[in-house]
C-alpha cells in the first residue's frame, strides 16, 4: 500500500518572517525529515510549463503531478485558435448570429490567469470579436489574486488597456474578484452581487480602473477580494448585459466551478462556455477539453490495482480531474471520498477546515487494506494562506502535522509507504517585505518526504521537479515508468 498525500499550496523558504510552516510546531514532519528522505521540488516557471519563475496554479501543479512531464500547453490552447478554429465553431456562430439578428452586444468573461496560453485565448477572442457585424464587445474581467499576486489585477488591466486602445467596439466594462466568479463556499449572496452588477449595472461604479484598484489595494482588499464593479469609462455604451446579448465564458477548466453564475442569469441570454470538460452542461459550448493520456491514475487502473482519492470539496476537483489530466469520471477500481467544506467566506476564522474529517476518511480507506494507492489532499496549506492571515496559516500547518501523524501511524501499522509533497508554495510566504499580507501562490519550491514502513528506500537525489513524483509513485508501486514521462524516481 503507498499513500501519496499533496499538501496543498505548502512551499519551502529559507525566510521564517511570514513563514507559517517554519513558524509552526511540526513535530511530524521535523521527524519524517531526519529520519527519512527528503528534499525539494521544483514547482514554477519552466519545470511546470510556465515561463521565468511564475508559480504552478493548484490547477496546473495536480496536473504535472499525475503527467510525470512538463505540459506547455496541457490541453492545446494554442493549437485550438489556430487555423481559425473559433470560426469554424458553430456554437460561436450561433452565438453572434443571436447578438446581430436582436442588436445585442458581444460579452466576454473569465478570469485573468498567468502564463501565456489564457492571455492568448482573451486576445484570440477579441480578434475574433473584431471581424464580427457585432456593435460592440464588452470584457468583464475576474481578477485572480491566487494563482497570481494579490496585487497583479491593476497591472494585468493596465496592459489589457493598453492592448485595448485604439481597438473600436472593444471595451474594458466590468472587473470583480475571483471569489464572486468562482464563488467555492457557493454563497448564494456572492453571485447575486455579481448578476445584478452584470444585468442592471448595480453596485459599485468607477470611472478608471487602476486608480480604484490603488484605493482597493490601500484598504487592505486583494485582487481576490475585489466587488463586481461596472467600469464607466466605456463610451456611454453601458455594461448591462441584456436578453438580446451573448456571454462567452472563456476560463479553461472552470466549468463546474462557473456553473452556478450559468444558472443565475436571465434564461434567454445566450451563454456559451468556449471550453467543456466532463461537467454536465444545460448551455452551449465551443471545444471540449480532451483528457491528457498516461496519467498515474491511468497507469494504476490499467494495471487492475485499485485507488481512491481523498480530499475536502474545495479539492476535490485537484485531486480528481486534474490529477487525471482533466478526465472528470473515476477510472476502474477508482474510487472516491470527498468530504463537504465548511461553508465559510473568511477560512482564517476556521483554520482546520475538514482536515480532520478527511484524516478519518484516510485511515478507515487505509484499515480496509482494499487500496493499492490512496491519494489524499489537505487543502489547509493553500486555502488557508490566500487569506494572508499569518496566524491562521501557522494553526492551519499544526493542524495538518497532527493529522499526518496519525495517518502515518495507520500506514506504518499496514506495513505501506508514503510519498508528501505540495502542488506549489502559499502558506511558507505570507508577508510582503514591506510587512503587507501576501495571499498568492510563490515560485518557492515544494518539499517531498518519502517513507517505507516495510523496506529500506536509497535517495537518488533531493532535488527535483513535480514530474517527478509520477515515475517515483510508480516505482514504490513496482509498475515500469512509460516512455512519454520525462520525469525520473528520486528512489
Amino acid at each position: 500500500m503507498l499513500a501519496l498525500i499533496i499538501l496543498d499550496g505548502w512551499g519551502t523558504s529559507h525566510e521564517r518572517e511570514g513563514n507559517a510552516p517554519a513558524l509552526a510546531r511540526t513535530p511530524t514532519l521535523l521527524h519524517l525529515s531526519k529520519h527519512y528522505l527528503y528534499g525539494h521540488l521544483t514547482a514554477s516557471g519552466p519545470a511546470v510549463g510556465l515561463k521565468g519563475v511564475e508559480p504552478a496554479s493548484s490547477e496546473l501543479g495536480h496536473t504535472t503531478l499525475g503527467a510525470g512531464r512538463v505540459l506547455q500547453d496541457p490541453w492545446q490552447f494554442k493549437k485550438r485558435f489556430q487555423d481559425g478554429a473559433l470560426l469554424k465553431s458553430r456554437t460561436l456562430s450561433s452565438a453572434l448570429q443571436h447578438v446581430i439578428k436582436n442588436g445585442g452586444q458581444l460579452h466576454l468573461m473569465g478570469l485573468t490567469e498567468p502564463g501565456e496560453a489564457p492571455g492568448q485565448i482573451l486576445k484570440s477572442l477579441i480578434e475574433w470579436a473584431g471581424r464580427s457585424k457585432v456593435k460592440a464587445t464588452h470584457l468583464h474581467m475576474v481578477l485572480d489574486g491566487h494563482d497570481s499576486g494579490p496585487f497583479e489585477g491593476r497591472r494585468y488591466l493596465k496592459e489589457l488597456k493598453r492592448y485595448l486602445d485604439g481597438m473600436a467596439g472593444v471595451h474594458l466594462s466590468s472587473c470583480t474578484g475571483r471569489a464572486h466568479f468562482l464563488n467555492p463556499s457557493g454563497q448564494a449572496g456572492l453571485t447575486r452581487l455579481l448578476v445584478e452588477a452584470l444585468t442592471q449595472e448595480k453596485g459599485v461604479r468607477a470611472e478608471d480602473p487602476e486608480t480604484y484598484l490603488e484605493g482597493c489595494y490601500r484598504r487592505g482588499l486583494a485582487d481576490d477580494e475585489i466587488k463586481p464593479t461596472c467600469l464607466s469609462g466605456t463610451k456611454g455604451e453601458g455594461v448591462r448585459i441584456r436578453e438580446s446579448d451573448a456571454l462567452i465564458l472563456f476560463s479553461p477548466g472552470k466549468t463546474l466551478e462557473v456553473s452556478h453564475l450559468a444558472k443565475a442569469l436571465p434564461g434567454k441570454i445566450r451563454i456559451v462556455h468556449l471550453f467543456k470538460d466532463e461537467t454536465p452542461l444545460k448551455t452551449g459550448w465551443a471545444f471540449e477539453l480532451e483528457p491528457l493520456a498516461t496519467n498515474l491514475g491511468e497507469l494504476v487502473s490499467e494495471a487492475k490495482l485499485s485507488q481512491i482519492r481523498l480530499a475536502e470539496t474545495l479539492k476535490s476537483r485537484q485531486v480528481s480531474f486534474y490529477l487525471n489530466g482533466g478526465r472528470a469520471n473515476p477510472y476502474p477500481r477508482e474510487d472516491r471520498v470527498f468530504i463537504p467544506s465548511q461553508d465559510h467566506v473568511r477560512h482564517e476564522r476556521n483554520p482546520a477546515l475538514s482536515a480532520h474529517a478527511v484524516t478519518r476518511a484516510a485511515l478507515k480507506a487505509i484499515r480496509l487494506r482494499r487500496y493499492e494507492l490512496v491519494v489524499l489532499n489537505y487543502a489547509n496549506g493553500d486555502i488557508v494562506g490566500h487569506t494572508g492571515d499569518l496566524k491562521a496559516a501557522i494553526q492551519a500547518v499544526e493542524t495538518v502535522d497532527a493529522c499526518l501523524a496519525k495517518v502515518l501511524a495507520c500506514l506504518s501499522a499496514a506495513g505501506g509507504d508514503v510519498v508528501i509533497t505540495s502542488d506549489h508554495g502559499n502558506c511558507e510566504c505570507m508577508r510582503t517585505r514591506d510587512g503587507r499580507p501576501f495571499r498568492a501562490h510563490t515560485s518557492n519550491d515544494v518539499p517531498f518526504y518519502i517513507a517505507s514502513f516495510r523496506r529500506n528506500l536509497r535517495l537518488q537525489r533531493n532535488q527535483g521537479s513535480l514530474t517527478d513524483i509520477a515515475p517515483t509513485v510508480l516505482e514504490l508501486l513496482g509498475m515500469p515508468k512509460p516512455g512519454v514521462m520525462t520525469g525520473s524516481s528520486l528512489i
